[in-house]
């Protein structure tokens, strides 16, 4: 086998894929859709978000249950499969739940057995039984995810997240004088690469954000004062940074913490709209690259914005068949009508996404028009381009803390984690060296680490 495969097992079967991918992306390339079923319905769930943000996509892996397929890259020798679904997820008789769901509605076995205690207690293990969810890991996968060294690092700020505003918030505090700990997430979790807004330059001019971070990265790696941790946060607490980075588990103590986390995509509300083949646009846009097939035969984007039309430009450019772009506004923004004339999509506007049709993947899209007249279009893939909210977890974190433990340090938030509907190097630049200003830490000495490296300075060991 190649040096540019990576082999993988299935449920028993060898899978080859390309190295960097998620392995979601790599069963994708191999046909499979359906990743798992839903706890209580049994419902088929597929790849939706690309991010792990929507928990549609865990899988078994090497023993360990519960990881988020999208984001975790398949490296060769995993060992995976799914952990719904009886006799198996791809055909579930447990489905049947979900032709009688109107007859048990959520918390039913409680109401039916109100006045019968121990008939509600074995219901609900026989219900638990058959959501198989809450499997325990094997002794081997358990102890591999556990952290086997602690360490720890100071330093003047703290970025988290390396997309656009983040690689200029690292470069600006650099420049600043201030050491920086730039934490960025595993290459398959990263959203900057497949966002298909511009970013507004230093200079007031638009560019594309590919440019904008290969300019930026170049300059980061570049900065001796810039060190690199790849690993998620997931709290933080007593005025640390907590990252994970698989075996080691990083506390750093941030004399300014600037969080660059970005946002989520949203879905609107309609029926059946967790379908396999339904997915969220940046979701989309990176499983097109990393699998290397189209979405599927025919595609439909859905959208309540200009955004909309450059996923579908993206996604024809890529080789897939858009066959129509459904756009909830009633006249096409400036990007819709240039993007109709280039390609001659077709396009309808003043719609309302009422429904999907399918019994597994998706087969049709139905949707309202505003004379109240009905459409359906088929299509084996529905994309979803509406509003993003901000990535915001570990701002809230930090305003809930412990009054007597260390408080939080102090925080800029930055980006579209902000809130922000575009992506500004200017503003974020005067933004971050106005609070760095106003914050008391004297800058550091610089740092004899090498540039990016994954040990940015000379971490100490607990």
């Amino acid at each position: 086998m190649s040096a540019d495969t990576v082999v993988f097992t299935f449920e028993g079967k060898q899978l080859t894929a390309r190295p960097g991918v998620s392995i979601a992306a790599a069963l994708a390339a191999h046909g499979v859709h359906t990743l798992g079923r839903s706890v209580k319905y049994h419902r088929p769930r597929g790849y939706t978000c690309g991010f792990s943000a929507c928990g549609d996509c865990p899988l078994t892996v090497n023993g360990l249950p519960g990881v988020e397929s999208c984001s975790r890259e398949v490296a060769p020798g995993d060992e995976v499969s799914r952990e719904l679904g009886w006799p198996s997820a791809s055909f579930d008789l447990l489905r049947v739940a979900d032709l009688v769901a109107r007859w048990i509605p959520a918390g039913f076995q409680f109401r039916l057995f109100t006045r019968a205690p121990r008939l509600s207690r074995a219901s609900g293990r026989v219900l638990k039984n058959l959501a198989g969810g809450g499997r325990f890991p094997t002794v081997a996968a358990a102890r591999a995810s556990q952290a086997v060294d602690v360490r720890r690092v100071d330093a003047d700020v703290v970025v988290v997240g390396a997309g656009v505003s983040g690689l200029q918030s690292a470069r600006v505090a650099a420049a600043a004088g201030r050491s920086v700990v730039l934490v960025e997430r595993p290459a398959p979790t990263r959203r900057a690469e497949v966002r298909t807004e511009p970013v507004i330059g230093m200079d007031g001019a638009e560019v594309t954000r590919a440019e904008a971070l290969g300019e930026l990265r170049d300059a980061v790696a570049a900065d001796t004062r810039i060190g690199h941790v790849t690993g998620t946060v997931f709290g933080v607490m007593d005025g640390l940074v907590l990252v994970d980075s698989g075996a080691t588990r990083w506390e750093i103590t941030p004399g300014h913490l600037v969080v660059a986390t970005g946002s989520y995509e949203t879905t609107p509300l309609f029926r059946g709209n967790d379908r396999p083949g339904i997915h969220l646009a940046d979701g989309a846009l990176k499983l097109r690259r990393e699998s290397g097939r189209p979405l599927g035969r025919r595609v439909v984007v859905a959208t309540d914005s200009d955004r909309g039309h450059a996923v579908a430009a993206a996604l024809r450019n890529a080789g897939d068949t858009v066959v129509r772009v459904l756009d909830t506004r009633s006249t096409p923004g400036v990007e819709g009508r240039a993007d109709g004339l280039r390609s001659g999509t077709d396009a309808e506007y003043g719609i309302e996404l009422a429904g999907t049709r399918g019994w597994g993947r998706v087969s049709a899209v139905v949707y309202r028009r505003e004379n109240g007249d009905r459409g359906v279009v088929r299509a084996d893939a529905l994309v979803l381009a509406f509003a993003r909210r901000p990535a915001d977890e570990l701002v809230l974190q930090t305003e809930y803390h412990d009054e007597e433990a260390v408080g939080a340090p102090p925080l800029t938030v930055v980006g579209s984690a902000s809130g922000a509907d575009r992506t500004d190097l200017h503003r974020t630049a005067t933004l971050l060296r106005d609070a760095l200003a106003e914050t008391s830490t004297s800058p550091s000495a610089p740092s004899s680490a090498p540039p990016t490296s994954a040990i940015p300075f000379h971490p100490r060991k607990k």
